[in-house]
């Protein structure tokens, strides 16, 4: 009934449900505690371009080792609440952190959405990317965008 933001990907249900409409989504194989015996691996493919290498991390590593992490970032009028909903959805810690960080950034989101391609519109999407350095992420930088 009210506008929504949604921290978080792999352990927030709702961002995952909304997500794989969506260009970019998020996908996990082998989720901790799946019993798969398979390493967890969380990435964010492009459904346009799937034959692309999507953005990936290995959730067996501890966080401290982590050299790069990836986030959606989305503005989204989502159809079942008819209501706007903020994701921002770090595969890790930290590509949420950087997320967080894009959207409270006046310039960033400027950058985001001043492109031809979003010019008169309402809904975006963007995956971005840290860099980790010494457990802290650095700016984000954005790596797609979709607009509708």
């Amino acid at each position: 009934r009210q506008p929504v933001i949604l921290i978080g990907a792999i352990d927030n249900k709702w961002t995952i449900r909304l997500t794989q409409s969506l260009r970019y989504r998020i996908e996990v194989s082998n989720p901790p505690g799946s019993g798969s015996g398979k390493e967890p691996i969380a990435s964010i493919v492009d459904s346009e371009h799937p034959e692309k290498t999507p953005w990936t991390v290995d959730l067996s590593i501890p966080f401290v080792a982590w050299k790069r992490d990836y986030a959606i970032v989305a503005r989204v009028d989502d159809s079942t609440t008819g209501m706007p909903v903020l994701i921002e959805a770090g595969l890790g810690n930290d590509g949420s952190l950087a997320a967080s960080e894009l959207f409270a950034s006046d310039d960033l989101l400027a950058k985001l959405v001043s492109g031809p391609q979003c010019s008169k519109t309402s809904n975006f999407e963007a995956v971005i990317e840290t860099e980790i350095i010494e457990t802290k992420p650095g700016p984000p930088r954005i790596l797609g965008v979709e607009c509708w």
